[in-house]
Order: structure tokens, then C-alpha cells, then sequence
């Protein structure tokens, strides 16, 4: 009979008028029966498919025409409720395709003719079909009629199951409608019948929990809205209920998405795309597919996005199709590819109008609004943001709204009408809160305080700017790697500038300091948070196998670096005859030490992931001012003084007991902060690199004085009163020659430059002028910003032709909460504290060897590892073992790499990436004296996180740190730290010894130092060279002794090498002749390279 009806339909659609329809119709009466309506719906939606819609519209009118006829009162009942249940099935499966607007009259018949014959099962069901088919296409007023119909039939006819069910679709509809309050009462007084005792339907509650959970989330109460997913997701696992399963863990993903936690959202959607593919949930998938786009959209990942977006087009749904196109074009768009964007976001407009999808509209042309904004034509972008406004305040989408609102206010701004602006940003953070969008509500709440700042509207910027920090700081907790919590505060760095300027503008300095402090350092504070709070915790499983995978690539670099000699640090023991060979070996070694430094720091990621604090998305939250007030309230004399430098000005708040003062330096962060990158700490990086390293200081300096890139320049010609610089396009240009030499001697000199310096830095901080309002003062504790982080305080001049260090005691934290969690930690319980010392462990600074033979006698200790004793794992033993630790070696910043900064050991290295893994955990560990270069030296971000090994220690569990802040000389350090170490021992705490010690050395004169020192540092420079003369000689021995093609030749090759360096190193040394240099010097370490590079942080 099938093929007699699609002979009919056809005859049917060859039909030119309705005299012809009722002609056929009439000739073929014994086939208008129920069963023909569902064979003419797929031939409609074939129709609607391959677009012929006048046909597809024709068949469709005509099944409602037939069903009215076959469901009349004068048919048999039977012939009617076979009709009314057909016409149901076709407003179902029309009710998800282009012919949806048929389902509204299907379901409209069906409702009369199953009210007329008394079937109330029949008329719930219309009434269902009808009310989701409206919230699914946005008319949720509608929706709600038919649920509330829905509700009533199953409260007559007393089935709680189905009632139950009405309620969730009340609860959604109200969901959507933005009246999340009563959608929450709906849900919940399903969830009552879903867990009565009578119902006891395990998989009911699994469907109510899964839906209770998204008006939370649209209320910004996402701790509420996770936990409902969650108990969703342990029943639906518990009864294996796949569909909900993966539902719960899409809608824990949109939760996280929203939050802007995007790795964690991609961990829920990529399981619940696993669980939809597996169970063949097309709509599930395609969800999950178009979610992880968005993710990988605001990760700026944008060809991944578009592939999980070009994906999800391949659905038969035109939402969905819509949807995807949307977000390809948006993709496009934020690429900077506008037309290709806008191809695809027009492409997004034609379906959702065509199929009346108004929240898909709406986006589409928000959509529209940004590719057109972002090319700076902003008339057209207003009207597309207005018209997403009006349908969005239609239906009451409310996200819509507040993203249609922030649009149009940054809009107004840019074409510079402020008032616009701000009455849009307003109208806009009244839905876009910090909980319920963070991600706009940041965003928004920025633009709002930054015109209220430009205006001088403090107090407005400060309230715009709170809101925007609340939300920073929710997004910030939830990323779950360092790198991705280092973007969000990288990208809200002007709003913490401008509310601390904000707020010292309205004299408010104690709010100042306060976001000033929360500011900065903070993944330091994650880091010893994450090491205090689980200091006695087990190390889990999953990271002791990848410490292991850790330390075993840490293993293979040490061979690298130690079993080869660098050209850099031993010149001219290379054959010339074979330096391409060397040179291409050489290179493949560096290599292959960047490969396993990346693998390295992937592993080091992949255990921070495992960390409690970024795993469980744990806030550490920032100091209020009381425990800031804390920090010094019990001493009288004690300040804090903390820098912070915005555009304008480079801040000194002063916190004293209650009180907080500000000073005023002058200089912001172009005047300051860049003077000290360009004068000191570039410097400072070229004069440490090895000759054949270095590029030429001419065209750097030149750049920087013309402001260009040096690569540019092709040469700069030095002459009388002027310097011309000649470009490699053929230009050129003149510059001072006084300003040009200047600025070139401390490049050249930047060890002899330090004094005039130091000088300008004290001029450039008004030193004398935030002197006067500490009096009474006797201890700063200097918390630097940026680049003062690398300056020694204790050696800034004062007018008085004194220090600062010597008005002052002076301990140097890179936060006041560094400090906090320094305080939290409890007392050392040990009676007797026991002092280890680790010295010498390359065996080539011999006086490195003097300053440990004191200490040990100072502490009379046998806890002591030297030269080739000094393995890693000794070095990590004795930590354990020791309360206090001298480590006396060479040590290097990575200015490239700050997790690769080392301690350098005898069989190895201990990295800063090693202190902050879980492996380094001391929790009774009280002092660290880092004799080393650079161990408080690192690279300077905008987020102010100084990651040196000393704030490596602190966070490894050390209360103190005495560290460095640059190279510093092997015979002065030997010295400063005997003074420091006999002070200690006389019961002076950190600051008084680090200062008494500094004051020692620089006051020592050459007759002192001859009569007290010489001597016995004479004799110990002969024994070591003595010492390393004989290690070569028998290293040669054995090297002779072998044959070359043996396995171990090559390392006893690389044995006598470094035995032969070492010796030469010393007999260097003694050549010089420091030591009598210095006796006949006044005071031989007057300058402050020997005496000011070593600071103390930590606890007094």
C-alpha cells in the first residue's frame, strides 16, 4: 500500500490549483486513511531537505487538512485516535527540522480530538510535545502553558512519575526565561518526588540533579550548581545511565567553561564526547563537539577550534548547523580574517531566521557586531549589537543581553561618547556579575574603571575596578596550570595599576598597598601554599612515577653538561684543526639539551597539575590589611615598605604598626622601571656572557638611545661630539656622543658604573625624602617591584655620605605574604640546631674552601660535603639531616628559563623547578646561606614573580635565605660570609648579621687583611694548587694507561680535562695575585660589588 501512496503524492504534487487537488483526492478516497499522513511527512521532509519548501510547505498544509478530516467527530473513535497519534509522531519528528512550525498545529489537533475522545494520556502527551517544541524554539511563555497543562493532567489522573517529569520542564522552561528562583522550586519539588518512598526512581533523580544544577550556574552559585552535576553524575555512573552520565559531565564542562576554567572544562567534555559516541547520543556529541570549540576558542586556539566547529556542522539539526557556522565565523573574526568571518556569521543569520531561532540570531549578530568593530567601522557594529540587544531583552536571554550591553559600551568608547559608554558597561555588570560571568564581568568592569579613571572619577574606577578583580581573581583560581593563572593576571595588570592609582589619588594608602601586594608574586604564594598545607602529606602515586621520569631526564643533561667541556669556559684546549667537527657536535649536544629541558618542564607541568591548589582550584586568598598590620604590629620599629610603580609614579607605601604613609618617588614605569632594565640589568646580562658570545655594544646602545630595533643598524661611526648611526635601508642618524658613551660604559663597565648607579637610583627613589618618614625606624623590610627587585638597598647613598644599610637593618621579600607564610610556619623544635655545610663542589674556588673551614669551626659541625662529596643526592640527604646549610659553590640564573637556574653540584645540579617540586619538602629547615653567584637574581615578568633559587628554599620550607644578586667575587664572599656567620653565632639574628658583616668588610683595610687573613689564605691558594696538581698528574696517569678505543677512555679523557682546568684556574688566580692586591688597597672592598650583593629574606 506504501507504493499506492507515493503514487498518490506524487499525482498530488503535479497538481497546478486546488480544483485538481480535491479532484484526486476524491478519486482515491480508499487511500486517505491515518497511514498515508506519515509516508506524505517524509516526502515533505524530503522536500524541505533537497529545497523545494513551496512543495514541502504544500504537503505539509495538507496533512493538517487531512488530519482535521480522519479526526472529525462524525469518524470512528478508533480512526480518530489512530490520527491524533500519528499526527503526535509527525510533530515529534518535525518538531527538530525546517518544518517545525507544523508541529504546533499537529499537536494543536491532536489535543482536540484526544481531549473530545477522553484520552488524557494522549492529550499529556500533545501538551508536551507542543511545550518543548516551543522552549526549543525560544517561546518559552508558550512552553510554560503547556507544561503547566502537562501538570495538572498528571496530578488528575495521580501519576507522580509523569509529574515529576512536567515539573522538570517547568523547571527548564523557567530556566531559560531567566527566573531561575522558580525553576529551582519546579526542580526541587521533583527532586522530592524522584526520592520519596514511594517512587524511589534512581534514574528520575539522576535526570532532576543533572537539570537542578544550570539556574545555579545562571546564578552565579556554581559551588551549588557542581555539586548538583556531581551527585547526578555518581548516580548515573552508579546505575549505569549513560545518557545522564554524559550530560552531568557536559554540564560540569559548560559549568567550567563559563568560569573560565578551560582545561577542566575540556576534561569534562572530551569524557562526556566518549560516552555520547559509544551510546550513539547524536545531539550529546554534537554538544560536546561545539563546547570543546569554544574552549579551544577562548584558549585562543583557533585552528582547533574551528576543526571541533567544522565537526559539529555535520548535524541535521539547523540549530546546531547554525550554531557551528556561527562559531567558525567568530574564530575567523578574532583572526583578524574579517571577510571570511563574516561569510560564515551571514551564513549563521540566513538559518536561524529562516528556522525563528532568536537566541541563535541574537548571537549571530553579536557576532557581526565584533568582526565590524574590530575593523573599527563602528556605526555598522552598533546596529548589529543593537539589534542582538532587542531580541535578546525579547526572549530574555540574559547572557546575550550583557554581552550585547558590554559590546555597545566598549563601542560608544571607542568612537569616544564616554557617557554611551558608561550607561551600556553599567546596564551591562548588573547581570555580568564576578560569579555568574566572570569571564564578560572582567572584561566589562576593566573598560567601566578605565573611563571612570580618564575622567578622575576615582571613586567610580575603584568600584568598576573591585568588581573586575573579584571576577580576575575567580577566574584566575580556576586554571589549572601556572602558565594559564600567569595569563589572567598578565591581562589585569592595568586594573590593579589603576585602582592602587585610584586609591592613592582619594588618599586612601592602606587600600593602596593592599591591592598593591595582592598584585604581585602570586605564583610564588601558590607554590608555598600548596608546600605548607601538605608539607606532611604522601606524595601520591602518579607523582612519584613522574619524580622519577623527572629526575631521570635530569640525569641524562648533568652527563651532557658535565662530560662535556663547553667551549665557552675552557677556550683554547680545542684542536683548531677539527673545529667543524667540534662545532657540529657541539650544536647537536645543545640540542639536545634544549629537547630534554622542554621534556623536563613538561613533566614539572604535568606534577604541578597533580598539586592540590591547582587541581582542586583552591584561592589562596591575599592578605587583608589587618595581617598586614600583623606582619609588624609587635614592632614598634619595624616598617614595611613597599614599592609599586603604575604609569605615573613609582610608589613607597610605608606601613608602620597601623598606620600606613605613602611616598611619592616621581618616576613611573617608563622613567624608572625601563631606565633600570636599560642601565642595569641588560648591562649586567651582557658583561657576564663570554666574549665570543657577546653581540657588539654599539648597536645595542645605539638602539636604545634612538629607540629601534639593533638589528636594523648596520654600523655606528664614532665622532667628535656626535655619534652617527647608519641603517641598513641607507639612512642614518646622529646621536650625542656624551649620552652615547654614557650609556655605553655600562655595558662596558657595569661593574665600575655601580656606585654613579646606585647614586641615580637613590636620586630617581627620593631616597633622602622617604628617609625622613621613618623616624623612629630601626628594620625595613623592602618588598621591591620589577626590576628594584635586582637592586642591593643596603648600598643606596644617602646625603649624609652613609647607606641605607646603615641607617637600617634590612630584610628584602619579594611579597609581604612570602613574609606571612614565612611567619605561619611553626618554631624550630630542635634543641640543638645542626649546621651543614656544602662547599667547593667543583673544586675551583679555592677560597670557597677557607670561608667553609671557619663556618665549620664557628658551628663545630661534621655535616659537610666537599668537592666531589657534593653529589645531589648527598646535598638532598643533608638537607634533611640540618636545621641551618652554608652552601658555597658556583651557582647560575637562567635568564631564559628561570625553572633551569642551578645550584651546580659535583654529579650535577639542584634546579629551581626541583626546590618547587614536591621531592623538596623541609619543613624544619631554618636557615640558607646561598654563597653563590645570582641566586636571588632572575628575570623581571609584569606579574612581579621573582622565581630565584631563594625563593625556591623559602618555598621549599626555609624560614631565611641570605642569597645574591649577581656574580659575586669567590674572595670577598669567603670573607662576608665568616663575618656574617661569626655574628650569627654570637646571637644576632639575620638582619643584624647581614649588616654588622656588610659594615665589616667594607671597613676591613688592607693591613687588617694582611695581618688577619693573608697568611693563612696564601698557604691554603699553594695547597690547592699543590692538590690540583697532583689529581691532574694521576688522572694523566690513567688516562695514559688506557687504551683509546677502551669504554672508559672517553670519560678519563673528560677526567684529566677538567683536572687540567681546575689546575689552571688556581695557578690563574695566583698570577693575579689578589690577595696581595688587597693588602695594599685602603679597603680593598669598599665598592659595593664586594660587600652589598647579598640580602636577607625570611624572618629576622
Amino acid at each position: 500500500m506504501e507504493q499506492e501512496f507515493i503514487d498518490l503524492i506524487k499525482q498530488l504534487l503535479a497538481c497546478r490549483n486546488q480544483e485538481e487537488v480535491n479532484k484526486v483526492l476524491s478519486t482515491n478516497q480508499q487511500l486517505i486513511v491515518p497511514s498515508l499522513l506519515p509516508v506524505m511527512a517524509q516526502a515533505a521532509e524530503y522536500l524541505a531537505n533537497n529545497d523545494n519548501f513551496d512543495g514541502a510547505k504544500f504537503l505539509s498544509n495538507l496533512i493538517l487538512k487531512l488530519g482535521i478530516f480522519l479526526g472529525n467527530s462524525q469518524k470512528d473513535s478508533t480512526i480518530r485516535k489512530e490520527t491524533a497519534n500519528v499526527l503526535l509522531e509527525i510533530g515529534v519528528r518535525w518538531s527538530q527540522t525546517s518544518l517545525f512550525t507544523f508541529t504546533f498545529q499537529c499537536c494543536q489537533q491532536t489535543i482536540t480530538i484526544f481531549r473530545e475522545i477522553k484520552d488524557r494520556m494522549g492529550e499529556l502527551a500533545s501538551f508536551e510535545v507542543l511545550g518543548v517544541t516551543y522552549g526549543s524554539h525560544g517561546q518559552y511563555k508558550q512552553a510554560i502553558e503547556c507544561h503547566q497543562q502537562c501538570l495538572e493532567i498528571t496530578r488528575e489522573i495521580k501519576n507522580r512519575e509523569l509529574e515529576a517529569g512536567a515539573l522538570v520542564n517547568l523547571g527548564l522552561c523557567y530556566t531559560l526565561l531567566g527566573q531561575y528562583q522558580q525553576a529551582i522550586e519546579f526542580f526541587q519539588k521533583a527532586l522530592e518526588i524522584a526520592q520519596s518512598q514511594e517512587i524511589k526512581d534512581r534514574e528520575l533523580e539522576a535526570e532532576v540533579l543533572v537539570n537542578i544544577g544550570i539556574p545555579y550556574r545562571y546564578l552565579g552559585q556554581f559551588d551549588q550548581a557542581i555539586k548538583f552535576h556531581k551527585q547526578s553524575l555518581e548516580i548515573a555512573r552508579e546505575i549505569t545511565y549513560h545518557k545522564i552520565e554524559a550530560g552531568s559531565l557536559g554540564n560540569l564542562g559548560i559549568c567550567y567553561l563559563v568560569l573560565g576554567q578551560y582545561e577542566r572544562a575540556i576534561d569534562f567534555l572530551l569524557q562526556q564526547l566518549k560516552i555520547a559516541q559509544k551510546i550513539g547520543d547524536r545531539q550529546g556529541e554534537a554538544n560536546a563537539i561545539a563546547n570543546l570549540g569554544l574552549c579551544y576558542l577562548c584558549l585562543e586556539k583557533y585552528e582547533q577550534a574551528i576543526e571541533y566547529f567544522q565537526i559539529a556542522r555535520n548535524t541535521s539539526d539547523p540549530r546546531g548547523q547554525a550554531k557551528a557556522l556561527g562559531n567558525i565565523g567568530f574564530a575567523y573574526s578574532k583572526q583578524g580574517k574579517y571577510e571570511q568571518g563574516i561569510d560564515f556569521l551571514q551564513q549563521q543569520l540566513e538559518i536561524v531566521q529562516k528556522i525563528e531561532d532568536f537566541q541563535g540570531e541574537g548571537s549571530a549578530l553579536g557576532n557581526l557586531g565584533f568582526a565590524y568593530s574590530s575593523q573599527e567601522k563602528y556605526e555598522q557594529a552598533i546596529e548589529f549589537y543593537q539589534q542582538s540587544l532587542t531580541i535578546a531583552e525579547k526572549i530574555e536571554d540574559r547572557q546575550t543581553e550583557a554581552v550585547a550591553l558590554g559590546n555597545l559600551g566598549t563601542t560608544y568608547y571607542y568612537l569616544e561618547q564616554h557617557k554611551q559608554a558608561i550607561a551600556h558597561l553599567q546596564k551591562s555588570l548588573k547581570i555580568a556579575t564576578p560569579k555568574t560571568m566572570p569571564v564578560d564581568c572582567a572584561r566589562n568592569a576593566d573598560s567601566l574603571g578605565y573611563l571612570f579613571f580618564i575622567q578622575g572619577n576615582w571613586e567610580d574606577a575603584i568600584k568598576a575596578y573591585t568588581q573586575a578583580i573579584e571576577a580576575t581573581e575567580i577566574l584566575r583560581t580556576g586554571r589549572k596550570t601556572d602558565n594559564s593563572r600567569q595569563e589572567i593576571l598578565k591581562n589585569a595588570i592595568r586594573v590593579y595599576n589603576n585602582i592602587i592609582q585610584s586609591f592613592v589619588n582619594t588618599g586612601q594608602y592602606a587600600q593602596a598597598l593592599t591591592y598593591a601586594e595582592q598584585s604581585r608574586n602570586r605564583q610564588l604564594v601558590d607554590l608555598m601554599y600548596s608546600k605548607d598545607i601538605y608539607s606532611q602529606g604522601e606524595t601520591r602515586p602518579e607523582v612519584i612515577k613522574l619524580l622519577q621520569q623527572y629526575e631521570e631526564i635530569q640525569r641524562q643533561l648533568d652527563n651532557l653538561r658535565f662530560n662535556n667541556k663547553s667551549p665557552n669556559y675552557y677556550q683554547g684546549t680545542l684542536d683548531t684543526t677539527n673545529s667543524r667537527q667540534i662545532s657540529a657536535s657541539w650544536q647537536a649536544r645543545n640540542d639536545r639539551i634544549t629537547t630534554l629541558e622542554a621534556d623536563k618542564q613538561k613533566i614539572y607541568r604535568q606534577i604541578r597539575k597533580f598539586d592540590e591548589v591547582l587541581a582542586e582550584g583552591l584561592a589562596v586568598n591575599p592578605l587583608e590589611l589587618d595581617k598586614l598590620q600583623n606582619l609588624v604590629r609587635d614592632r614598634a620599629t619595624t616598617a614595611i615598605v613597599s614599592f609599586f610603580s603604575t604609569l605615573e609614579d613609582t610608589y613607597a607605601f610605608i606601613l608602620v604598626g597601623n598606620r600606613v604613609d605613602l611616598h611619592h618617588c616621581g618616576h613611573g614605569l617608563d622613567d624608572l622601571q625601563r631606565w633600570l632594565l636599560e642601565n642595569w640589568f641588560e648591562p649586567y646580562v651582557w658583561s657576564g656572557m663570554p666574549e665570543s658570545d657577546r653581540p657588539p655594544s654599539s648597536p645595542i646602545v645605539a638602539a636604545k638611545l634612538l629607540g629601534c630595533d639593533p638589528n636594523t643598524i648596520d654600523s655606528v661611526d664614532p665622532e667628535i661630539d656626535t655619534v652617527t648611526v647608519f641603517f641598513k635601508d641607507g639612512s642614518s642618524q646622529s646621536l650625542d656622543e656624551s649620552e652615547f658613551e654614557k650609556l655605553e660604559s655600562t655595558y662596558l663597565f657595569w661593574d665600575e658604573q655601580m656606585p654613579s648607579n646606585l647614586k641615580e637610583i637613590s636620586q630617581r627613589l627620593q631616597l633622602d625624602k622617604l628617609v625622613e618618614k621613618l623616624t623612629g625606624i630601626q628594620e625595613l623590610i623592602v618588598i621591591p617591584h620589577l626590576y628594584l627587585h635586582q637592586i642591593p638597598f643596603a648600598a643606596l647613598p644617602l646625603a649624609d655620605n652613609k647607606y641605607l644599610g646603615d641607617q637600617f637593618l634590612i630584610r628584602t621579600l619579594s611579597s609581604c605574604q612570602t613574609l606571612d607564610f614565612c611567619t605561619q610556619r611553626p618554631p624550630i623544635s630542635t634543641p640543638t640546631p645542626a649546621y651543614g655545610i656544602v662547599e667547593n663542589t667543583r673544586e675551583d674556588l679555592p677560597f670557597s674552601s677557607f670561608e667553609a673551614q671557619k663556618v665549620a669551626q664557628i658551628y663545630n659541625t661534621d655535616k659537610y660535603l666537599q668537592g666531589n662529596k657534593a653529589t645531589v643526592s648527598n646535598y638532598k640527604e643533608l638537607l634533611k639531616e640540618v636545621q641551618g646549610l652554608l652552601s658555597s659553590h658556583h651557582a647560575k640564573s637562567r635568564f631564559d628559563n628561570s625553572l633551569e637556574s642551578e645550584l651546580t653540584l659535583a654529579d650535577g645540579r639542584i634546579t629551581l623547578s626541583d626546590l618547587l617540586s614536591p621531592a623538596f619538602r623541609f619543613p624544619d629547615l631554618d636557615e640558607v646561606f646561598l654563597s653563590c653567584c645570582e641566586t636571588n637574581l632572575g628575570t623581571t615578568e609584569i606579574t612581579d614573580d621573582t622565581m630565584t633559587l631563594n625563593t625556591g628554599f623559602l618555598c621549599a620550607g626555609a624560614r631565611g635565605v641570605i642569597s645574591s644578586l649577581w656574580a659575586v667575587n669567590d674572595l670577598a664572599t669567603s670573607l662576608f660570609s665568616f663575618f656574617y656567620h661569626q655574628k650569627r653565632k654570637t646571637g644576632f639574628n639575620r638582619p643584624q648579621a647581614l649588616q654588622k658583616a656588610q659594615q665589616d668588610l667594607r671597613h676591613l683595610t688592607g693591613k687588617e687583611f694582611e695581618r688577619e687573613y693573608y697568611q693563612e689564605l696564601e698557604q691554603l691558594l699553594n695547597k690547592k694548587l699543590q692538590l690540583a696538581s697532583q689529581k691532574k698528574a694521576a688522572a694523566k696517569q690513567k688516562l695514559d694507561g688506557c687504551a683509546e678505543n677502551a669504554p672508559e677512555y672517553q670519560q678519563l679523557q673528560f677526567e684529566y680535562e677538567e683536572r687540567e682546568r681546575v689546575e689552571k684556574k688556581i695557578s690563574k688566580i695566583i698570577k693575579e695575585e689578589p690577595l696581595k692586591k688587597a693588602c695594599q688597597k685602603e679597603h680593598p672592598f669598599e665598592h659595593p660589588e664586594y660587600w652589598s650583593g647579598f640580602i636577607c629574606a625570611g624572618l629576622r
